[in-house]
């Protein structure tokens, strides 16, 4: 069970990597929003990760290649930034900006707890 949050880490920054990068509109995030929420949600992620699996016993590289991971997903949606409007025009603008308001709550206290 120690291992769990390592396993959820790598699922949560593979599919930031996938909706930073796709093409599909299935798939990829579509506002800049999204792109910033997963972004950050992957980070929360594995911040909790960090602190709760034993890396030394997995060995450190894979914490190196989830960490590349991440950095991937960045670049993506950096590549992606200007063909993506700020907001979704199919969405009303209080739920997408209500969503990034208690991502950043949640990562705020995730990174309260963790380094507080």
């Amino acid at each position: 069970m120690e291992y769990f949050t390592g396993l959820v880490a790598v699922g949560v920054v593979a599919l930031f990597i996938v909706r930073a990068g796709s093409r599909s509109p299935r798939w990829a995030g579509a506002s800049r929003l999204e792109l910033i929420n997963d972004g950050l949600n992957s980070i929360v992620v594995m911040t909790v990760a960090w602190l709760l699996t034993p890396w030394a016993s997995i060995g450190p590289l894979w914490w190196l290649v989830l960490v590349g991971g991440l950095a991937v997903g960045v670049a993506a949606a950096v590549l992606r930034w200007t063909r993506v409007p700020w907001l979704r025009p199919d969405r009303p603008r209080w739920r997408g900006v209500g969503g990034t308001v208690i991502s950043v709550s949640v990562a705020a206290g995730v990174a309260l707890l963790a380094f507080g």
